[in-house]
């Protein structure tokens, strides 16, 4: 809130928060909601968990997702790393696709798991 004057910005917070509360009420699984309740709110370590659950469950193919997830406190080290890695094997995985398609390549000689 750099660009709200000093005087201005706990009204502006307080009204940003009932904001956000009202469209996880509408919607529970609002991307840009839980993605801003959880980068720019305190909240506990309980709710943190909760809505990063919502988020993955409503959300599971975006890489905020997973970046966000990732971040959290209360993660595993094998979960945080199952995170990154689905992100970034689906990626990989698509890039050799469109690779091995433009360049004619024979396909592999063994499968690559998914």
């Amino acid at each position: 809130m750099a660009n709200v004057e000093r005087q201005f910005q706990p009204d502006r917070f307080a009204s940003a928060q009932r904001h956000l509360t009202r469209a996880l009420e509408l919607d529970p699984a609002e991307q840009l909601a839980i993605l801003l309740t959880l980068t720019k709110t305190v909240q506990s370590e309980a709710r943190q968990t909760e809505l990063t659950k919502r988020l993955v469950g409503g959300h599971p193919n975006h890489w905020a997702t997973w970046i966000l997830s990732a971040s959290m406190p209360g993660i595993s080290g094998f979960q945080q790393a199952d995170a990154i890695a689905a992100k970034d094997r689906k990626a990989f995985s698509a890039r050799v696709a469109r690779l091995r398609e433009q360049v004619n390549a024979p396909p592999p000689p063994c499968p690559i798991p998914p």
